[in-house]
């Protein structure tokens, strides 16, 4: 039996990983309902606390420092007061290479009462980055790439990762024979996955599936998942399914993995949580993709970009007796 629960936990890399992604910066209010206001019919809700965290691809890079993994952190950085949260982001295991633009700081506020949502107010700019600024990053990459166990991408489509930068990130890994794993956002937007095209491993949901190849069918995922896996060159495509788990072409083998059963809390930032384990892994198997779905169900369990604990994910696996 412990040998069993020894190999039902995934090898993670023991070298640094290069992220690069958008930093959003999650600002969460709480409080408590005082009635309705007199002048208009709106919800007056007392308030009791504000949290502010670091998500998108910082929230990535907090979930792989959480599972032990090291890395260097690629990201742009405004010039406005809220750049300073990014700024004062340290860990061991952590380096940073902030690349700064006069654009504000993505910001991203919530408002609770009651384990409700009732407010969700966005501070964005999406343009893409000057192309002198892709010129010194593209630059950095060509001169570090040697010292990274893999290349992995958080694009949540807020400026940085342009169509140059994406393909170039690809060109430059492929030459130093790198792996790169891609989790680019749809949301209202677009899919751009194709500009990652040959990239090693994409990890989407069904909504970026159907974005991507229109004729994806869910009743058919073993066709649908090659079609895509052809479509973008890549060795594996993993599909996250969210309560149904996840649904993978890794390599020549179709691998489908449960969802494990918790007390949802909210479910923002599983999707990173998920692509956290597999970007930490040695080796994309069942086994990473089981612990996945483990530590992206534990994210559910905590509001806001809190990330789980390796002693959380531990105990939740021993329980499964996989």
């Amino acid at each position: 039996m412990k040998m069993q629960r020894e190999r039902s936990f995934p090898a993670f890399i023991r070298g640094n990983v290069l992220v690069i992604g958008d930093t959003i910066l999650d600002i969460y209010h709480e409080g408590s309902p005082a009635g309705i206001s007199v002048e208009t019919p709106t919800l007056v809700v007392r308030h009791e606390r504000t949290k502010v965290t670091l998500g998108g691809a910082a929230f990535l890079v907090r979930n792989m420092l959480a599972l032990g993994g090291s890395v260097t952190f690629v990201t742009l950085a405004g010039t406005d007061e809220h750049a300073r949260y990014l700024k004062k982001f340290s860990h061991a295991r952590l380096k940073k290479m902030l690349f700064v633009d006069s654009r504000p700081t993505t910001v991203k506020e919530r408002f609770w009462s009651n384990q409700h949502k009732l407010l969700a107010w966005d501070r964005v700019d999406n343009s893409p980055i000057p192309s002198a600024l892709e010129d010194k990053i593209i630059a950095y990459l060509k001169k570090n790439i040697a010292s990274f166990e893999r290349v992995v991408i958080s694009d949540y489509r807020h400026g940085l990762l342009t169509n140059r930068l994406a393909a170039e990130i690809v060109r430059i890994a492929a030459r130093a024979k790198k792996d790169v794993f891609v989790d680019s956002q749809v949301a209202q937007q677009k899919t751009n996955h194709v500009q990652y095209t040959g990239a090693d491993l994409f990890s989407i949901n069904t909504r970026e599936a159907k974005s991507i190849y229109p004729k994806f069918d869910e009743s058919k995922l073993e066709t649908s998942l090659s079609k895509l896996r052809a479509l973008l060159k890549a060795r594996h495509i993993v599909l996250k399914l969210g309560e149904k788990g996840s649904f993978s072409l890794i390599g020549t083998s179709f691998i489908e993995t449960p969802a494990y059963e918790v007390s949802v809390r909210d479910t923002i930032g599983a999707g990173d949580a998920f692509f956290a384990v597999l970007a930490c892994s040695q080796h994309i198997d069942e086994i990473a993709l089981r612990a996945a779905n483990a530590w992206a169900g534990l994210k559910t369990t905590h509001l806001g970009t809190e990330t789980p604990s390796l002693k959380e994910l531990k105990k939740i696996l021993r329980a499964s007796h996989v």
